[in-house]
């Protein structure tokens, strides 16, 4: 272990091994630049993270007020943030960039679907991706695919580059099948913090799921305003930035249920929220009046995060109107199962 004033090798591989539990502390934290100063000041909070790059112990990293120690770990700090400018992973300011985004969604994929393996007969609907995004339309051999599907060219062109056990390619088809989800995301300041954090991991998950059965997708970021849209999403790219999302202001559904209908549109409609509508005059009645009005031309399905009873009675109205399901996350960290399920049941309907 080291001490101040001893020095040692930085590598970019011991780097790049830590690369996604890093980026995913600093979008958890709500802060996603590499700042050194808000680091040194909030160590106890990194201090797991830090010391598997620097090789300080975690308990000195949290509790060493040493002028000599912090000293030294500042000159640390320093050095892995140019490791992490030279391999694109933050820029010259320290904000992540969306080489670190794209490798981090691709990351949570690959955990989540081992997490939730088995749920709900997933294995059906589970496969991993591959590569880069613009090969997001390739998956590996998975149940219910046919052989005449195999890339043979590509599953040699990935054994060699990983040297692992053979997993053959397929390629998947991206012709519309005719289904179209809308995702309401509220980002107001009541879904700061963990809420926020699962959700956008659930909705990185969500788009790769939507997007590999070659359905159409839609993302809408709403608080007592229309926040950031994303229409026709067709890969990882398209919504990397909401990764970057910091939640603020009030809610507003009614203001987005009117958003849709102007819009004119059709589809299905599933809406992440954690709150009541509080925004406007008689927020609720509005509310349920243009979930009624919108359901003539949407469903209309609700991932409820912790919602009280008065919350949960209005969503139990909103989907009644909307011919979709509720669904209440109790615990934070059901979020992607739930909002997964809702899809899988959604789609098994679509495809009937």
């Amino acid at each position: 272990m080291n001490r101040p004033g001893e020095s040692f090798k930085y590598s970019s591989k011991d780097i790049k091994k830590n690369i996604n539990e890093l980026i995913e502390k600093m979008i958890k934290e709500g802060y996603p630049i590499f700042d050194i100063d808000k680091i040194m000041e909030n160590k106890e909070e990194y201090s797991d993270i830090l010391s598997k790059l620097t090789e300080y112990d975690e308990k000195r990293i949290r509790e060493d007020k040493d002028y000599r120690f912090n000293k030294e770990f500042r000159k640390s700090l320093n050095k892995i943030k140019e490791i992490l400018i030279s391999e694109g992973y933050i820029d010259e300011k320290g904000e992540l960039t969306e080489k670190s985004l794209m490798e981090y969604s691709k990351y949570l994929i690959g955990n989540i679907e081992k997490e939730i393996e088995g749920i709900f007969e997933y294995g059906k609907y589970s496969s991993y991706y591959i590569g880069n995004d613009e090969e997001f339309y390739k998956k590996y051999f998975s149940i219910g695919d046919k052989y005449n599907k195999i890339d043979i060219k590509e599953t040699i062109r990935k054994y060699i580059k990983n040297k692992d056990a053979v997993r053959f390619v397929i390629n998947v088809n991206r012709e519309n099948k005719g289904g179209k989800y809308i995702i309401l995301l509220d980002v107001s300041g009541s879904m700061i913090g963990e809420k926020i954090f699962e959700a956008k991991k659930a909705l990185i998950l969500l788009t790769s799921k939507i997007l590999e059965d070659n359905n159409l997708l839609d993302i809408i970021l709403f608080n007592d305003k229309i926040v950031k849209e994303y229409n026709n999403v067709r890969g990882l790219k398209d919504i990397i930035d909401i990764l970057r999302i910091i939640p603020n202001g009030s809610t507003d559904i009614a203001l987005a249920f009117n958003y849709l209908l102007n819009k004119g549109e059709n589809g299905h409609i599933i809406l992440i929220t954690d709150a009541l509508p509080t925004k406007g005059k008689n927020p609720v009645e509005r509310t349920l009046r243009l979930a009624k009005e919108l359901s003539q031309y949407y469903y209309i399905s609700i991932i409820g995060i912790q919602l009280n009873d008065e919350g949960e009675k209005i969503a139990k109205e909103i989907v009644k109107y909307g011919r979709g399901r509720l669904f209440i996350s109790k615990d934070i960290k059901d979020l992607k199962k739930l909002l997964l399920l809702e899809y899988v049941i959604s789609r098994q309907q679509m495809i009937k």
